[in-house]
Parts: structure tokens; C-alpha cells; sequence
């Protein structure tokens, strides 16, 4: 298993968690030998993305790119890339209690589980998903209020 780090703006640093949480989280559903790419970019980057891709022009925390099955039903040990905003979420974690490497884990978990089909487009698969997400989180001392504050504000940021 590899996760590829892109940080080219050099704004992680020495930050080893997110990779470890998101082999964790792979391990954990049985992909332990997946490839992923996290990348942290500028909100303009991460807005052109979310236009491109999900036909919404604002920026967003996070975005999961699926690489898609391998083909001739064989797995596809490239799952996908994970693209973290990180001007976004450094404001987002100003304007809550909770430290920047909470947010940022949280979201290499969340774009994690979405490379792995996890989704929130209902109340039955939001359940599932937040529950996986907080297990995983658990591992890296991230409490259930955090995850619960931190998703209030992005949803009030959204709808804004």
C-alpha cells in the first residue's frame, strides 16, 4: 500500500497522520494493498475541480476521485485520488475550537471512504459512513464532537 502525498505548496510539512489514517482506514475494509493519492491544494484549484467534476463552482473541503474498477473483474489497486483545499479548511479550523490536524484528518478519512463507496446521500448511508469515519478517527484520538461541529459547519458554509 502507498498513499502519494502531493503537497507542492509545502503545506503539510512533516505531517505523517494523514497518510497513516488513510492506510488505516484501507486496512481496515480489506485494501491493504491500495494506492492513493492525497493532494492538497489552493481553494481556486479546488474549485475548478468541484465545477469541473460535480457541476458546482464554490470551493469545498475535500474532494474523492473513484478510480474505477479495474476491468475483466479484477480489483483495482489504484483506488483514486483525495484532493484537500487547504486554505479552506486552515479557516475552517480558525473559526471552530478544534486543531487544523483534526480537520485534516478528518477529511483523509472521509475522502477515504468515499474512494472506498462509501456515500451521505441518504439518512442510511450517512449513518454507515459517519460510523465508519468515526471508528477510523477514533485510532487518532479525533472525538464523535468534533466530527458532529465539524460537519455542521460545513454544511452551514454550503448552504451560505
Amino acid at each position: 500500500m502507498t498513499v502519494y502525498v502531493h503537497d507542492e505548496a509545502g503545506y503539510l510539512r512533516a505531517e505523517e497522520a494523514l497518510p497513516v489514517a488513510i492506510e488505516g482506514v484501507l486496512a481496515a475494509h480489506g485494501r491493504a494493498t491500495a494506492d492513493v493519492t492525497l493532494a492538497l491544494r489552493g481553494e481556486e484549484e479546488v474549485r475548478a475541480l468541484n465545477r469541473q467534476f460535480r457541476g458546482e463552482d464554490r470551493v469545498t473541503d475535500v474532494l474523492s476521485f473513484s478510480a474505477g474498477p479495474a476491468g475483466d473483474g479484477e480489483v483495482n489497486e489504484y483506488l483514486g485520488d483525495i484532493v484537500i483545499a487547504y486554505p479552506y479548511v486552515l479557516a475552517l479550523a480558525q473559526e471552530s475550537e478544534w486543531p487544523l490536524a483534526e480537520w485534516l484528518l478528518l477529511l483523509a478519512v472521509h475522502g477515504t471512504l468515499h474512494l472506498l463507496g462509501y456515500t451521505h446521500e441518504d439518512e442510511a448511508t450517512r449513518t454507515e459512513m459517519w460510523r465508519a469515519q468515526a471508528v477510523a478517527l477514533a485510532a487518532h484520538g479525533v472525538v464523535e464532537e468534533m466530527i458532529r461541529e465539524a460537519l455542521a459547519l460545513t454544511s452551514d458554509r454550503v448552504s451560505q
